[in-house]
């Protein structure tokens, strides 16, 4: 019963429009979709996307972990307004892995630290990009200078997006101190900054 939804609000990161989500592909097919896609959808502009954002995530736990699938499934089911969330939800489940044993999560390397972004679709990069940054703050422990030059070697159009997720970051790993968190800013070069 997808009314389920109209309880949820935003604790815990919209964790219970994620949980929802995931339960309602446990119970069925992906096809389906459709059905929350509009639930989401009257939630507004401020909640929608977020929302929408659970999708992917279940999505690719519905298809068990299958990227390539569940990124199609994004596309062919949700309007083409509504796919740039579930991708992105699907690309930071695939990072997260939330339902997945630990000895089964992605394993991250130096040789695999651009995948599956250098691999996928166009139409999905900038999802990809946006997500990878976790990836790349885990591999190298918090050094922004690092994650920065990652971000400076991917393809132009999605550098800003890229960029804009360090910031994100930071400011989501960073006490509530606006000095501290612009310096940690300011270890990016000024051109990556102003990208």
């Amino acid at each position: 019963d997808m009314q389920g939804l109209s309880v949820c609000d935003t604790a815990y990161n919209y964790g219970c429009y994620h949980g929802f989500i995931e339960a309602f592909f446990t119970k069925n097919d992906v096809a389906k979709v459709t059905q929350i896609e509009s639930s989401c959808t009257v939630l507004g502009p401020v909640h929608a996307p977020s929302c929408l954002h659970g999708v992917g995530h279940g999505v690719l736990v519905n298809r068990s972990y299958n990227l390539d699938q569940a990124l199609s499934d994004c596309k062919t089911y949700l309007q083409e307004n509504s796919q740039i969330y579930c991708f992105d939800g699907a690309f930071m489940e695939r990072i997260t892995g939330s339902m997945l044993a630990a000895d089964r999560k992605v394993a991250i390397t130096e040789q695999n630290l651009n995948e599956p972004c250098n691999k996928v679709d166009y139409i999905y990069k900038n999802q990809c990009w946006r997500n990878q940054v976790t990836v790349w703050n885990s591999f190298f422990a918090g050094d922004t200078k690092k994650v920065g030059a990652h971000c400076n070697a991917i393809e132009s159009e999605f550098r800003k997006t890229c960029f804009e997720s360090i910031g994100l970051s930071i400011a989501m790993n960073t006490p509530e101190d606006a000095n501290i968190i612009a310096g940690r800013c300011r270890i990016l070069s000024q051109d990556q900054i102003s990208e």
